[in-house]
């Protein structure tokens, strides 16, 4: 017997149901309704108008705290349990366990995608929530709210969890890594890596931040005009800025925002400013491995210092422009997605902007203007394909992204690589994980 997934279902503002399963019969392209006492409601495709999802984080990136609802139109009359739906009139599915077999919300429309169109099955952000599910609102304010804190409460009980993808605890900041016991050189960079790093490697697992990281530093290594931020520093950029409101975060005061990230720019031992040449300003490509929802992609940065109001105004930068590239290997193309990534895009680069432009600001005296930095997401790199390789293919990325640094520096373009290289990610992607553990074998430090 499945788990409910949908916790309340609401026709013109008046709750019907709850506590319901939302599913699909592939074979027959139907959509179930389930309800506690096993009774199903059936449609057919045909029989779906639209099936909009609207999403809203509730949390910081990296929370499970997430509310979805999903508003359902038939092309003609229907009963959902017993209770006599118009055509064309939006039922309001209040989904409260969503992504219990999904990895994000993105996979999940994908999945209702391939038994209905993209024009039927939809992906709306908040900020575009339809006005029934914003009438509904209200009457599930407080049970929501009540779910959300007794959630904690049962956490707070159980001790911090861990996960294979790295999650973000609204009191203490990134989760500390698990104990490391083997020790590894990589490209003269040593490292640990835990067990579980190792086996967050293996086949349809979810990499973890050991292994990320891990990954991340051959890249460095082998890229070294590169600046590339482990996971968390990633973290910790957007436990800083992503709960406050742009204007607040870009005029943070200079003590608060060494607190946070002076190791980037303070020397150790004496507390003074590095200069430029020792920041990761020097750097004209910055790499920032970021993870939503146990979802991991990639935000590229390119000419960073660029973006300096000045350099508008001297029009002396040779052509060159300050770029950021957001690639997703879930996203792609596909137009029916604009909605989400350009909510994501916009919440990812407010963090990441509000860091670069404070560093930038306090510590090499350029000021950042974010309409100087143009974002690019467009791009035909492969998409993954199922629900648990988004950590190999954002390493084949920054990799990919990195052996076009010519280019480009020379931006801003649109990611496009060719049939041969299309073939090339598909495969690296498909062999990283045995290629990886082969290659960190060959790095481990046997002690005698």
């Amino acid at each position: 017997k499945m788990a409910p997934n949908i916790s309340y279902v609401y026709y013109k503002e008046r709750p019907i149901a709850e506590n319901n399963q939302l599913s699909l019969n592939f074979d027959q392209k139907q959509l179930l309704l389930v309800n506690h006492d096993d009774r199903e409601n059936i449609y057919p495709s045909e029989d779906i108008h639209s099936l909009e999802w609207c999403f809203h984080e509730s949390g910081p990136l990296g929370s499970s705290k997430f509310e979805a609802f999903a508003v359902l139109q038939f092309t003609s009359s229907q009963r959902i349990f017993d209770h006599q739906i118009d055509a064309y009139e939006p039922v309001v599915l209040v989904v409260g366990n969503a992504f219990v077999d999904f990895i994000s919300v993105q996979v999940m429309v994908i999945h209702y995608q391939r038994v209905f169109t993209p024009n039927v099955v939809k992906l709306l952000p908040f900020t575009k929530f339809p006005d029934c599910v914003k009438r509904v609102l209200p009457n599930i304010a407080n049970s929501l709210t009540r779910k959300l804190r007794d959630q904690m409460k049962e956490k707070e009980g159980k001790g911090n969890s861990k996960s294979d993808c790295i999650q973000i605890d609204d009191e203490n900041g990134p989760e500390a890594p698990a104990r490391r016991d083997t020790h590894y050189n990589i490209g003269g960079t040593q490292i640990e890596i835990s067990e579980r790093g190792i086996q967050s490697l293996g086949v349809r697992r979810y990499m973890n931040d050991e292994a990320m990281n891990a990954a991340l530093t051959d890249i460095q290594n082998r890229y070294p005009f590169a600046h590339i931020f482990d996971t968390f520093a990633t973290a910790k950029i957007f436990e800083t800025f992503q709960e406050k409101e742009f204007e607040t975060s870009c005029s943070m005061p200079e003590e608060e925002y060494n607190r946070h990230f002076g190791q980037f720019f303070l020397k150790r031992s004496s507390y003074e400013s590095r200069p430029i040449s020792e920041t990761f300003f020097a750097k004209k490509m910055l790499m920032f491995t970021v993870n939503h929802i146990k979802h991991w992609y990639l935000v590229v940065v390119v000419n960073p210092l660029l973006g300096d109001i000045n350099n508008y105004i001297n029009r002396d930068t040779m052509g060159h422009r300050a770029t950021a590239y957001y690639v997703d290997s879930l996203i792609g193309t596909k137009k029916y997605t604009h909605d989400l990534m350009s909510y994501r895009l916009s919440v990812t680069w407010k963090s990441i902007f509000s860091f670069l432009r404070l560093g930038a600001l306090y510590h090499a005296h350029s000021f950042l203007h974010a309409k100087l930095i143009t974002c690019q997401y467009e791009t035909n790199i492969p998409s993954q394909g199922n629900n648990y390789d988004c950590g190999p293919h954002t390493i084949v990325n920054a990799r990919l992204m990195a052996e076009r640094f010519d280019q480009l520096v020379m931006g801003p373009e649109v990611v496009e690589i060719s049939e041969e290289e299309e073939d090339r990610v598909v495969q690296d992607v498909e062999q990283f994980r045995e290629t990886f553990k082969d290659y960190l074998d060959t790095c481990k430090i046997r002690y005698s």
